[in-house]
């Protein structure tokens, strides 16, 4: 039930009506374009094995923002509406970009998203930058 895969939205947002634990908590992921939506992504499904926490997904508004919501229902997320979102508690919001995250009723992790978030750097024995690399595994300082 964490990313609402194969339900339906409205019942998402009716605040434990149809819940069917206690003490679930509820996340909003705020997609505002593709690559903001596919890093979201990626930290929604390190919560999807905890059945304790339910992911909504919505669309803020964004200039690039056209095929965010198409892109995210054919990866299998359903999408609520923008102002039905922004209208509903949460217990916490994940973002990436900046738009509209002050009409959401919600304390706000806002993330990085890019080409640089995936970039990590090793210090070379002078100091000076090494040439990035793309994992996370040793302990590398971000650039």
């Amino acid at each position: 039930m964490p990313t609402l895969r194969g339900r339906t939205a409205p019942a998402v947002l009716q605040q434990g009506q149809w819940a069917t634990r206690t003490g679930c908590r509820q996340v909003l992921a705020i997609a505002h374009t593709v690559p903001y939506a596919q890093r979201l992504r990626e930290v929604v499904e390190l919560l999807e094995p905890d059945l304790r926490i339910q992911v909504v997904f919505t669309v803020a508004p964004h200039a690039f923002g056209a095929g965010v919501a198409r892109h995210l229902r054919e990866t299998g997320f359903e999408v609520v509406p923008w102002k039905q979102a922004a209208g509903a508690g949460f217990d916490l919001a994940l973002a990436a970009g900046s738009q509209g995250i002050d009409q959401v009723r919600a304390p706000v992790l806002r993330m990085p998203h890019g080409a640089v978030t995936s970039s990590f750097c090793a210090r070379s024995p002078a100091g000076r930058t090494a040439r990035p690399r793309r994992t996370a595994r040793h302990a590398f300082r971000a650039c």
